[in-house]
C-alpha cells in the first residue's frame, strides 16, 4: 500500500502543500517508476543467489524506512528522493513470484502466481 499512497494525494494536497510545479510532480512519479525498474532488474539475479525470501525482507526494509519518514517531508526534493526509495516496494513483485514458483507445484503455479501478482496490481487499479 505505500507504493500506491502517493499518486492520489500528489495532484492535489501534497502539491499544495509543498508547492510543487508540475514538473516536481511529474519528476516525483517518473523517480518512483525508475527505482521499481532499477530494483527489479537487480533482484532477480539476487533471488538466484540469496533465494526470495531474503530479498523481500531487503526490499522491504529499504521501502519501509522511507515510509515511516514521509511525514518529515518538507520540500519537493525532498519527496522526490522519498519516493525514489520507496519506489523499491515495487520490486517486491520479483521475490514474491520467485517464491511462488517455487513452492506451489507446477499443476497450480501458475494460478498461484497469478494471484500473487493480482493482489499487487489491484492495488496500482484501486488508487
Amino acid at each position: 500500500m505505500s507504493w500506491f499512497a502517493f499518486p492520489p494525494l500528489l495532484t492535489i494536497t501534497i502539491k499544495k502543500d509543498l508547492n510543487m510545479t508540475p514538473a516536481e510532480v511529474a519528476n516525483s512519479n517518473l523517480v518512483a517508476l525508475l527505482a521499481t525498474l532499477l530494483v527489479r532488474m537487480v533482484a532477480g539475479p539476487l533471488c538466484d543467489r540469496f533465494g526470495p525470501r531474503y530479498v523481500f525482507v531487503g526490499a522491504l526494509l529499504c521501502g519501509a524506512i522511507p515510509t515511516a519518514l514521509a511525514g518529515l517531508v518538507k520540500t519537493p526534493n525532498g519527496l522526490i528522493a522519498l519516493r525514489f526509495f520507496i519506489g523499491i516496494l515495487g520490486a517486491t513483485f520479483v521475490p514474491c513470484q520467485v517464491w511462488c514458483t517455487g513452492f506451489f507445484d507446477k499443476n497450480v503455479v501458475g494460478t498461484a502466481n497469478a494471484l500473487a501478482g493480482g493482489w499487487g496490481n489491484a492495488g496500482g487499479g484501486i488508487v
